[in-house]
C-alpha cells in the first residue's frame, strides 16, 4: 500500500512541478505574441508581465497541491508563501548586488529577477514548510532531505538557484 501511495505521491508532485514550469513556459511564449516585445529586447516589461502570474500560480499551485500541510488553513498557507516570497525576492535581489548585479541603472531588473527565482526556490517551501527554521536549515544549509516531500522542494530549488547563477 505504501508504494502505491508513494506513485500517487510522486505523480501528484510531477504535475505539479509541471503545472509551474509550464505557466513560466506559456508566459514567455505568449508575452512577445501578445504584446510584441521579447525577453532579450525588453527585459522589464516581460518580467512585469510574467512574474506576477509565476507569483499567483506559485501560492495557488503549492497551497492547494499535494504537499501542503493539511492541518492549517489555505489562507494561512497562502499568507506564509506570499512572505517567504517577498522575504526571498529582497534575499536574492542583495545577494545579486552583492555578486555584482547594478544597483542603481538596472535596479528592476535585478528585483524582478530576484522575484523570479524566489518564485521557484523559496516560495514553494514557504507554502509548505512554514516557518520551521529546522526544516529550511536541513533542506537549504545541508541539502539533506528527510522524505520525499523535503525532496521535491530541496532539488528544484537548489536546481533553480543553480540555473540562474
Amino acid at each position: 500500500m505504501a508504494d502505491v501511495e508513494r506513485t500517487i505521491s510522486l505523480h501528484a508532485v510531477a504535475v505539479q512541478h509541471i503545472v509551474l514550469v509550464a505557466s513560466l513556459g506559456a508566459g514567455c511564449w505568449a508575452v512577445p505574441r501578445a504584446y510584441g516585445i521579447t525577453l532579450v529586447g525588453s527585459p522589464t516589461h516581460v518580467l512585469l508581465t510574467i512574474v506576477p502570474i509565476l507569483s499567483a500560480v506559485t501560492l495557488l499551485t503549492y497551497s492547494l497541491g499535494p504537499m501542503r500541510d493539511t492541518t492549517t488553513w489555505v489562507a494561512t498557507r497562502l499568507a506564509r508563501g506570499a512572505l517567504g516570497l517577498v522575504a526571498g525576492a529582497v534575499l536574492f535581489h542583495v545577494l545579486a548586488v552583492l555578486y555584482g548585479a547594478p544597483l542603481i541603472d538596472k535596479a528592476l531588473n535585478t528585483h524582478l529577477w530576484g522575484w523570479m527565482v524566489s518564485c521557484l526556490a523559496v516560495a514553494p517551501s514557504a507554502c509548505v514548510l512554514g516557518g520551521d527554521g529546522d526544516s529550511w536549515r536541513r533542506l537549504y544549509a545541508r541539502a539533506s532531505p528527510s522524505g520525499f516531500k523535503e525532496a521535491a522542494l530541496c532539488i528544484p530549488a537548489h536546481g533553480a538557484v543553480l540555473g540562474a547563477w
